[in-house]
C-alpha cells in the first residue's frame, strides 16, 4: 500500500471539512479525487502532506504512520505535491526553482548535484530549453510543468497533483496527461490527483474517489462513478460520456 487514510476527520471551528474518511492508493495507481467546490479535496491533500493535522484518524505512507509528522519529514519519506495556485519563486530561474526541490527533498547533497538533477528533470518534463528563464516570465502551461518538476525533484514515490489541468486548453491538457503517464510508467511514481476537468479524469485515472461535504460519496472506475446517480445529483449535473 502506497498511501492510506483511516477514518480521517478535520474540523475548522464549526465546519467539518473531512468526516471519518477512509481511502487507499495502491503503488503505481493513478487515482482521481473529485467533488464539488468545498467538498474537502484540497483539505485532504493538505492533511496528507502535513500542512494540517487531522482531529481524528490516521494516515500512512508506505505503511508508516505519518499522522503527526511535519511536512518536510513527509516529503523526505517520499511524498511530493503540487498546489492548486502555482507559486514559483518568480525572481529565480527555472533551474534554481527545481534545484531547490532536490535540496529540500533530500536534505543533503551539494548545490552542483542538485543543479545537475534539475537539468535532467527539466528535460523529462519538456522544459530543457528554459533553465535560465525567470519563473515570472513563464506561461501558465510552463508554470504548471515547473510545479510538477519541483515535485519530481523531491524524489517522491507518490505525487499529489492539485488541479494540474486548470486553465489549460485541450492540446495542453493532452500534453499534461501524457506527462502524467510518463511519470508513472518511466519513473514508477504513484499519482493521486484532484481535478475538475472530468474528461481528463476519464482518460487518466483507473479509479476515482468522489467527496461531498468531506465524506466519501462514491468510489470506482471513471465509468462507474460517472453513472452513479448520487454523484450525478451532487456534482456532475448530468451524465458524462466517456469512450
Amino acid at each position: 500500500m502506497m498511501l492510506e487514510g483511516r477514518n480521517v476527520t478535520k474540523r475548522f471551528g464549526g465546519l467539518l471539512a473531512l468526516s471519518d474518511l477512509s481511502f487507499q492508493v495502491e503503488k503505481n495507481e493513478i487515482v482521481g479525487l473529485i467533488g464539488p467546490n468545498g467538498s474537502g479535496k484540497t483539505t485532504l491533500f493538505n492533511t496528507i502532506s502535513g500542512l494540517y493535522k487531522p482531529d481524528a484518524g490516521r494516515l500512512f505512507l508506505k505503511g508508516v504512520d505519518i499522522t503527526r509528522k511535519k511536512p518536510f519529514q513527509i516529503a523526505r519519506m517520499g511524498l511530493g505535491r503540487t498546489f492548486q495556485i502555482v507559486q514559483p519563486f518568480e525572481e529565480m530561474t527555472v533551474l534554481e526553482n527545481v534545484a531547490i526541490g532536490d535540496l529540500y527533498g533530500s536534505g543533503e547533497g551539494s548545490i552542483m548535484k542538485s543543479r545537475d538533477k534539475a537539468l535532467e528533470i527539466l528535460e523529462f518534463v519538456g522544459m530543457k530549453q528554459k533553465p535560465s528563464m525567470l519563473a515570472a516570465d513563464l506561461t501558465l502551461p510552463d508554470r504548471k510543468r515547473l510545479e510538477v518538476a519541483r515535485a519530481l525533484a523531491t524524489n517522491p514515490d507518490i505525487i499529489l497533483l492539485d488541479e494540474v489541468f486548470a486553465g489549460l486548453n485541450e492540446t495542453e491538457i493532452n500534453e499534461s496527461i501524457a506527462l502524467i503517464f510518463k511519470i508513472r510508467d518511466n519513473k514508477g511514481i504513484t499519482i493521486f490527483m484532484v481535478e475538475h476537468v472530468l474528461s481528463a479524469i476519464m482518460k487518466t485515472c483507473s479509479r476515482v474517489i468522489v467527496l461531498d461535504y468531506g465524506q466519501k460519496l462514491a468510489e470506482g472506475t471513471p465509468q462507474e462513478v460517472s453513472r452513479n446517480p448520487r454523484v450525478i445529483e451532487a456534482y456532475l449535473g448530468g451524465a458524462v460520456c466517456s469512450k
